[in-house]
């Protein structure tokens, strides 16, 4: 099988401290200036604070909101000088990173419940995540109304009634789906909202054609895909997640496979799959790609273009990519091309949304700026870039290269807010 290739670039419990007092508003503590570790959304939609004469439960509640986005110094600035001393905005990070490893689907604030204690003023609050996990998040308040005490916590909540959470949904369910054909079959998984009927879909695709359906990467086993999915699936869309053939049948396949057997032909027997499945709204099937996958979402929509109805790019360079190859059935010569810019100028009202890491070292922002200078002026396509985020969305550890993978994480609630929100906007 003859194969000619061109790619180039076209351009538990943990108690944190409880202290009085007051911090320098420069935001120094003994000399030391507090790493900024927050993963903020450069442009997506956050609260812009709690507003004057808030109840100190609704200021509490917007405190927790910023910390499940990862927005930390929002809430920092309000710590007393003695706790800020004591607790920098990169502990605070650190502490609330493992509490909340392994929940996914921030749904959002379940209760704020205030009560005194010796003289403080307490504020518990409640913060709804997927599968009826909950985390609680515990403010103390001077006589200033500075935060002078915080601890995190897990704990176990009921299910929510449909209607009465947050969420669009309480929940999720799994089920196995199969992808592709004979005799490259793969296993698939699709995730499905609770009390919801035919929702939106995504096709969820990992940074590259080697990658589980959970994306699985770096050391600590972080599973960004997973992660994603159970995320849009509690806050009302489903997804389609599959192991790439590349995975599935690593040692079987030809040696001259190339981009079309490896991604596109799967990814188009997937969408076809979901045009078929009743159970979900087969006019708003998406595409969401990582890294290497999300070069090619041109070619993936130029080969269904009536049934894709928007894509989402993540860490995604521009890339000009052609293959030619022979057909296994008929023995006809064709070529697959993924060309940005030809795409976006037969295509300029198709929805996409583009979203980067402000700390991914594998696809920098000089990437996502020459994303916005090829499609300059195309109506439908949104920009969001996220502070302290690596290439897999979650927060950036500092390592070098993929070493960065290697801590447990996962992705950014911000992000799959930020993607949620935008498929529900195309409706």
């Amino acid at each position: 099988m003859y194969r000619a290739i061109i790619i180039f670039l076209l351009c538990g419990t943990v108690f944190l401290a409880a202290a009085c007092g007051k911090k320098d508003k420069t935001g120094k503590e003994s000399g030391r200036e507090p790493a900024q570790t927050q993963p903020a959304a450069t442009e997506s939609a956050v609260s812009s604070g709690a507003a004057a004469g808030d109840s100190l439960e609704e200021q509490s509640s917007y405190f927790a909101e910023q910390i499940a986005a990862g927005m930390m110094d929002r809430v920092w600035e309000h710590f007393t000088e003695s706790l800020a001393g004591q607790m920098p905005i990169d502990i605070l990070q650190a502490s609330w990173d493992s509490v909340v490893a392994g929940a996914a689907g921030y749904q959002g604030v379940e209760s704020a419940q205030g009560s005194e204690s010796g003289g403080m003023r307490v504020v518990l609050v409640t913060l709804r995540y997927a599968g009826n996990q909950g985390k609680t998040i515990r403010f103390v308040y001077n006589e200033q109304g500075e935060i002078a005490g915080i601890w995190f916590d897990t704990v176990t909540l009921e299910r929510a009634a449909t209607g009465e959470s947050v969420a669009a949904v309480s929940d999720y369910e799994e089920t196995e789906f199969t992808v592709g054909k004979e005799p490259w079959l793969l296993s698939g998984r699709l995730t499905l909202p609770v009390g919801q009927e035919k929702p939106p879909v995504v096709i969820l695709l990992g940074d590259g054609t080697d990658v589980d359906m959970d994306g699985t990467v770096g050391a600590a086993g972080n599973k960004p895909l997973r992660d994603l999915a159970q995320g849009l699936g509690a806050q009302g869309i489903a997804s389609l997640r599959y192991s790439m053939r590349g995975c599935e049948y690593r040692d079987a396949l030809p040696k001259d496979s190339g981009i079309y057997d490896l991604l596109l032909e799967d990814t188009g027997c997937a969408v076809a799959g979901l045009y078929n499945d009743q159970r979900i709204d087969r006019e708003r099937i998406y595409i969401a790609a990582m890294g290497n996958s999300a070069a090619y979402v041109p070619a993936m929509v130029a080969d269904k273009p009536n049934r894709i109805a928007g894509a989402v790019l993540m860490g995604a360079k521009p890339v000009f990519f052609s293959q030619t190859f022979y057909a296994k059935k008929t023995e006809e010569q064709k070529t697959v091309v993924s060309d940005p810019k030809y795409f976006i100028d037969k295509n300029s009202t198709f929805p996409l949304l583009l979203i980067q890491g402000e700390a991914d070292v594998e696809t920098d922002m000089d990437d996502f700026e020459q994303w916005k200078a090829l499609w300059k002026g195309r109506a439908h396509t949104t920009y969001r870039s996220f502070d302290k985020l690596n290439h897999y969305l979650m927060p950036a550890t500092g390592a070098a290269g993929r070493a960065d993978y290697d801590k447990k994480g996962s992705v950014n609630p911000a992000v799959i807010q930020t993607i949620a929100g935008w498929i529900q906007e195309q409706r």
